[in-house]
């Protein structure tokens, strides 16, 4: 259920779409492979927001360790010399993971994500209140915390919570921000 409500809350994200192509079906199914992937291996913190019982949001963040960056280190490199490979290609979710590999953070940190809310809740503090939770878990351990967007918005939303924008790369014609936050705060 977590990994279907992420997959139609990024379902129209500007990545989801450079990756999977125009076709609204082809990117639900192309997330919902992604996402149940990484809830099937992802490490707690995963958080629910329940509504009557109902599935309205999630929240999870991989401990130092066991991030991307860490995941992909060997083969990032090898992937990126590659061509980039075009719209709807199945190697093209793996190339945009290596470029999140190859900009992740040096230093063991927290990587946030995801962090949805249904598409019909959000605007509604749902997605805020669970960042929130999650921050206090992870900054209890006392790393940084480190994520990334591709929309203005969540850069807006992530450092009105206290995150530093660190930089922004074009990844398949699509801007991407990274983000770090201070652990211990």
């Amino acid at each position: 259920m977590a990994a279907a409500l992420t997959a139609r809350a990024m379902r129209d994200n500007p990545t989801t779409v450079a990756m999977f192509g125009t076709d609204p079906l082809d990117r639900l199914a192309g997330m919902q492979a992604i996402w149940t992937a990484y809830f099937h291996r992802a490490a707690p913190p995963q958080l629910a927001a329940l509504y009557q019982g109902c599935l309205v949001g999630v929240g999870a963040a991989v401990p130092p360790g066991g991030c991307i960056g860490t995941a992909l280190a060997g083969s990032a490199g090898e992937v990126l010399e590659l061509p980039e490979p075009p719209v709807g290609h199945p190697d093209r979710p793996g190339y945009v993971r290596a470029h999140y590999a190859a900009h992740d953070l040096l230093e063991p940190h927290w990587h946030v994500g995801p962090v949805a809310v249904e598409p019909r809740f959000q605007g509604v503090r749902i997605g805020e209140t669970l960042m929130r939770a999650l921050l206090q878990v992870m900054g209890a351990e006392g790393s940084p915390t480190w994520g990334e967007t591709d929309t203005e918005a969540n850069v807006r939303f992530y450092t009105a919570l206290g995150w530093s924008l660190v930089k922004e790369v074009e990844v398949i014609g699509i801007p991407l921000w990274f983000l770090r936050r201070a652990g211990r705060v």
